[in-house]
Formats: C-alpha cells, sequence, structure tokens
C-alpha cells in the first residue's frame, strides 16, 4: 500500500539543494515496469531526475537522498559549496512500507533566477 501527500511549496520558502547525481530522463512505468514512454510534466515537458541533497523548511533542514525531477537535461555548473534553488517546486512525501520508510521527492520547473553564491571566508574578497 502506498500512502502520499504532495505539498506546492509557497514562494516565500526556498527549496535549495545541492546535486548528487547527473540528471537523468525519466520514464513512465506501467504495473511496475519501465516503459520507453518519456515521463512528463503539466505542460509536456519530458523531465529529467536526478539525486540532491535538499535543504527546505518544510521537511524540517536538510534531507538527503531527495529525487528531484525538473525539465532541464543540465544543472548550472557550480562552484564546491554552492547551493541551487528550485523554481516553483513541488514536494511529494511517500509512506511505502508499512509507516515505517519515507520517500521524498520534489517536482520544480527548473532553478530559480536568483541564486545564492558558495559562502564566502571571513575577509576574502572577489574583487
Amino acid at each position: 500500500m502506498s500512502n502520499a501527500v504532495t505539498i506546492p511549496v509557497p514562494a516565500t520558502i526556498p527549496v535549495r539543494f545541492q546535486q548528487v547525481t547527473a540528471p537523468r530522463p525519466q520514464s513512465v512505468y506501467v504495473n511496475g515496469s519501465r516503459t520507453d514512454v518519456p515521463k512528463t510534466n503539466a505542460q509536456g515537458e519530458p523531465l529529467y531526475g536526478f539525486e540532491a541533497t535538499v535543504n527546505c523548511e518544510l521537511l524540517g533542514g536538510t534531507v538527503g537522498s531527495v529525487r528531484v525531477s525538473t525539465p532541464l537535461a543540465e544543472l548550472p555548473a557550480v562552484e564546491f559549496g554552492q547551493v541551487l534553488t528550485l523554481a516553483n517546486p513541488t514536494l511529494t512525501i511517500r509512506n511505502n512500507r508499512d509507516g515505517y520508510d519515507l520517500g521524498v521527492s520534489i517536482e520544480a520547473a527548473g532553478i530559480a533566477d536568483d541564486q545564492p553564491t558558495a559562502g564566502r571566508r571571513q575577509g576574502s574578497s572577489n574583487d
């Protein structure tokens, strides 16, 4: 039995992430078997999935092993320690195994325009 709750994340709550794996095309599954049909979002765009460490208030802080889906085949290059923010994310939390295991996934429109920069050490400058 699979129970799930899907929550649109308000724009006032940023969902920041650090990519762990490269984006890969997602497929539709039928009766537990993968098909050759690409999974798409509500706009009909093919989705690409990757694993990430995510930081979000709704999750109570930082959570590892979150599956993120976006229509982006490639993500922007980032420097070590830099995080990206998702645009228009929707959070899904699934309870898959008799109430013991929770799976977290996020679908987003892409990457937000205003990205945070990597943290600077005190006294450093980018001039």
